[in-house]
């Protein structure tokens, strides 16, 4: 392979090790989502879950990591349902931002300016028409947004008035600061 131009790898079918390496890969990384899925730490889970796709993404072409992700997809799909299509699509978005930079040796600012114009915009762009499409969805979506708000407007009023207390219990007995600082 060596003796064809750039252009030509590019354009040849994948072969039988990118297409093996593509679904092992994204079997990994889905595997990865559904533990996190199940366990208290899901984000750290998720985050692990991009790496074998941005391997995925230094190693071989974009076509490959296309095809690992639909090939993830489609197993996430039948594993938990339709709602793992979009995380393993958010990893194959992520693995191919980080991919490319590590594959170019980009700094940050670099891959920041790619996860900006590419991640982000088509992110963006599925959950938009997801949202037009599916009015209950939208209906759904901004109910939750209005209830975390609400949650987090109660705990961060709840930790001012436990502030406030031990202020004014502070102001009333200086003894407490002494002691505290002791």
């Amino acid at each position: 392979m060596a003796h064809l131009p750039p252009r030509a790898i590019r354009r040849r079918p994948l072969t039988t090790t990118e297409l093996v390496e593509a679904s092992v890969l994204a079997d990994l990384s889905v595997l990865l989502i559904v533990v996190g899925w199940f366990l208290p730490a899901s984000g750290a889970f998720w985050a692990v879950a991009v790496v074998p796709l941005a391997a995925l993404m230094v190693r071989h072409r974009v076509r490959a990591l296309v095809v690992g992700s639909c090939s993830g997809a489609a197993i996430a799909s039948l594993a938990l349902g339709f709602g793992m299509v979009f995380q393993v699509g958010a990893a194959g978005l992520v693995g191919y931002v980080v991919g490319t930079a590590v594959r170019r040796r980009w700094g940050v600012v670099r891959t920041i300016g790619l996860a900006l114009g590419v991640a982000w915009t088509i992110a963006s762009a599925v959950v938009l028409a997801f949202l037009a499409v599916f009015a209950a969805s939208r209906k759904l979506a901004l109910d939750q947004v209005r209830i975390q708000w609400t949650g987090t407007k109660r705990v961060a009023y709840a930790a001012l008035d436990h502030g406030n207390d031990l202020v004014a219990r502070a102001h009333a007995n200086p003894a407490l600061i002494v002691i505290a600082r002791g």
